[in-house]
């Protein structure tokens, strides 16, 4: 097991700078508290004005000592957030992303993490099956909260069966002693068509509801299936018709519950709404928007972003010719956005991405590879073109398929900008020569 934290960058004139402490050191201990990941560190030094810290590097093992102010930041910033090695999962779902890759695509997406420490301070989703007594107890006692569970179903029976384990796979208990503990949860459930949705959801939902406000949402995501499937269990995807009957379902559980709790509680992604070929819901429907993350109001929060920051920049932006890439699923919401700039002159291109890396059931932007971009944007003219950053892994500048952003930039000249209404308009201006002198 690797010891410590691997520093990887020092602030300059900070706290960490000033006491000498360098890039390449592991850091291994503060105030005496032995670091397991990003929680056991600031536990040890967010409160604390001075600081022992115990390190080691090339030379050995080295404390130094370093003073803050109370609100200021020690300055390091680490590999990875979880110092003792990711906890890997043992469940096998048949639904299971990993599962679905080809070869060949950078080496982290193979990992399949169950690391309740990565869902408290990153939002991934994790099982809790099975959950140590030491990491429940952790949990409970350094109030990590919130958590995200896959729950998929709370019929026991039929969780077990979604997860690969050959007996069944049992939440309710779990999650009800830490709702009582003070834990919070946001819950999702991959729904595949004849295993998990009709009854089986609605017992879910209503399962969970009555754990509220401790379980504080519901995601209904519909299950993903790439081209890659060989041997795995015979899944399908939801037809036109399914996905509404869904959505029928979910608006009527949401009246139900704003009537019982005083909110929808359970919301369903996106991907049903373009499916079932229904309008997206207002943004009053998504409440605070508590799994945007997963992909539930996402269209319904950009657009609506774009539209209060085009009313600054439409008497600024000039005329002129741009285009951006996306995947087949934004592509109708792009199409509506471009509409909007029209009017001013501004021509927005948009490039519906074919996913060939997975298959075309995968329609997501954030799911595109370099390569599939490359081969879209191939023959056509030089334009000022942009491509969502949800494309590349967070925190690194790599595609799905390896290849760095600056290497893409160099063979499209395309920018990778981030996700954002008001930055791609802001940049969209420049481009075009706003403030040009």
């Amino acid at each position: 097991m690797t010891e410590g934290g691997l520093i990887t960058a020092v602030q300059k004139s900070s706290p960490a700078a000033r006491a000498g402490i360098l890039p390449g050191e592991r850091l291994l201990a503060g105030n005496g508290r032995q670091l397991r990941d990003l929680i056991d560190y600031h536990i040890a030094v967010d409160p604390a004005r001075r600081l022992r810290m115990t390190l080691a590097g090339p030379e050995g093992r080295r404390t130094v000592l370093l003073t803050k102010g109370e609100d200021e930041a020690v300055g390091l910033s680490f590999a990875t957030a979880v110092f003792d090695g990711i906890r890997r999962c043992r469940n096998r779902c048949v639904f299971c992303f990993v599962d679905q890759l080809p070869k060949g695509l950078r080496p982290s997406l193979y990992i399949k993490d169950e690391d309740y420490r990565l869902s408290f301070l990153q939002g991934n989703y994790v099982t809790l099956t099975p959950l140590a007594e030491e990491d429940r107890d952790r949990i409970v006692r350094e109030r990590l909260s919130p958590l995200y569970v896959s729950v998929h179903a709370t019929d026991p029976e039929i969780r077990g069966r979604l997860l690969g384990r050959r007996g069944p796979a049992p939440i309710l208990p779990l999650l009800t002693d830490l709702v009582r503990a003070g834990i919070r949860f946001h819950a999702q459930a991959v729904i595949c068509p004849g295993w998990n949705d009709g009854p089986v959801l609605a017992r879910t939902i209503a399962d969970l509801a009555a754990l509220w406000p401790g379980v504080t949402s519901l995601a209904v995501v519909p299950v993903g299936l790439t081209g890659h499937r060989r041997g795995l269990a015979p899944l399908r995807p939801f037809t036109r018709e399914e996905a509404t009957a869904l959505l029928a379902e979910v608006a009527e559980w949401q009246k139900r519950l704003v009537a019982q709790i005083g909110t929808r509680f359970v919301f369903a992604a996106d991907e049903f709404y373009l499916l079932a070929e229904e309008p997206i819901p207002s943004a009053a429907s998504y409440e605070d928007y508590p799994q945007l993350e997963n992909g539930v109001g996402l269209i319904r929060s950009f657009t609506d972003d774009f539209r209060v920051a085009w009313r600054y920049w439409r008497k600024k932006m000039p005329p002129g010719r741009l285009r951006v890439v996306t995947g087949f699923a934004a592509a109708g919401m792009w199409k509506h956005l471009a509409s909007l700039m029209a009017p001013r002159g501004v021509v927005l291109e948009v490039v519906p991405v074919e996913n060939r890396l997975f298959g075309p059931g995968i329609t997501v932007a954030g799911l595109l590879s370099a390569e599939d971009i490359i081969a879209a944007l191939r023959g056509k003219e030089p334009l000022p073109t942009f491509v969502p950053r949800v494309a590349v892994r967070r925190g690194e500048d790599l595609f799905l398929d390896g290849m760095r952003v600056a290497e893409f930039r160099e063979k499209t000249q395309a920018e990778v900008i981030e996700p954002d209404a008001r930055i791609f308009l802001r940049r969209a201006a420049r481009v075009l020569g706003y403030g040009a002198t």
